[in-house]
């Protein structure tokens, strides 16, 4: 049976914009009643155009942002309402691994510096860190020589084993991994999704990977949720959503996604158009009718809800009430 790390309903969170004294205040709706339970020991990826949300709600789940309405669970624990205790060990159980591991590490200090840094703030003493973070450098396949390198000494494959490293001393539960090989070169990503596929067999992690890259989402991931303008439009197993996709937003990111045969590019019929719009000023139907060829009146004046399509594969569009009837 499986054991949600995970849990949210209806959560939201908008953000006030304008500040200006003769200016409305107005509402950005990043994160709008989101659904989403994510078990133990699943690879789940989160995917969708820039500004739909997905780091928002990365934000959220690591309790950098409070939400406007309802909660979060992460192992059972709501953090808005934890103990000093409960939250203390919250903070160990959930890492994260940031886009650019240049930029989040400290260029003034070592390697073995940087990774030892979360167990002195959590009260480890200095040789016990040091040999749990020689501990962590050998699982990310490198050597003890780098404890004394600098990161601009180490190219960007190795920055990134190193944030991996550094996420993995206080043995979490859970991690979180924001475009964590967009900045790599594509051999040194499939070390880095080899190495985290092995991470998380020996160590039975549950990921959350936020990507714009579906081919990663299609080699890594056992499950997918698809992300527009703050909500959830599709989800199910990654070979039902990436290789049966039933929201036209969802098509329309396959469309896009780079393929091998550059005459094929342009004759994709669902290839998506327009902008994403704004996450202020919202329709009161479908936020995807806009930009959608097969938008009806009834798609523009009310919001559509999930559909289970089969077992497990949802979607939240009228195509799908319409075709089951």
């Amino acid at each position: 049976m499986s054991t949600p790390v995970i849990e949210m309903h209806g959560l939201k969170k908008y953000f006030k914009s304008g500040n200006s004294l003769f200016r409305t205040k107005q509402w950005v709706h990043a994160v709008d009643d989101v659904d989403m339970v994510i078990n133990k020991g699943e690879i789940v990826g989160l995917v969708g155009e820039s500004g739909s949300g997905k780091t928002t709600l990365a934000r959220l789940i690591l309790n950098l942002t409070q939400p406007t309405e309802s909660e979060i669970l992460v192992d059972g624990v709501n953090p808005r309402k934890a103990t000093r205790a409960q939250m203390r060990q919250l903070r160990k159980d959930i890492a994260v691994v940031f886009q650019d591991p240049g930029g989040n590490l400290n260029p003034r200090q070592t390697v073995g510096n940087s990774i030892m840094r979360p167990m002195i703030i959590h009260g480890v003493n200095k040789k016990e860190g040091y040999e749990r973070a020689l501990k962590a450098l050998e699982m990310v396949k490198l050597d003890k020589s780098y404890m004394d390198n600098y990161p601009a000494q180490l190219s960007g494959g190795q920055q990134q084993r190193i944030a991996i490293a550094r996420a993995l001393v206080l043995d979490p539960k859970i991690m979180i991994l924001d475009e964590p090989t967009s900045a790599l070169d594509i051999s040194v990503q499939a070390q880095v999704l080899n190495l985290l596929l092995d991470l998380q067999e020996e160590m039975g992690l549950t990921y959350m990977i936020i990507t714009h890259d579906l081919n990663i989402v299609n080699y890594v991931c056992d499950r997918v949720f698809v992300m527009y303008l703050g909500k959830i439009v599709e989800y199910g197993s990654t070979e039902d959503v990436l290789h049966r996709p039933s929201h036209p937003y969802t098509k329309g990111l396959m469309a896009a996604s780079p393929i091998l045969d550059p005459t094929q590019r342009d004759k994709n019929p669902e290839r998506l158009s327009g902008d994403p719009g704004s996450l202020v000023h919202l329709a009161p139907g479908c936020r995807f009718a806009p930009r959608c060829k097969y938008a009806s009146d009834k798609c523009r004046a009310d919001q559509p809800q999930m559909v289970e399509i089969e077992p497990g594969h949802c979607a939240a569009c009228f195509l799908d009430v319409d075709a089951e009837k």
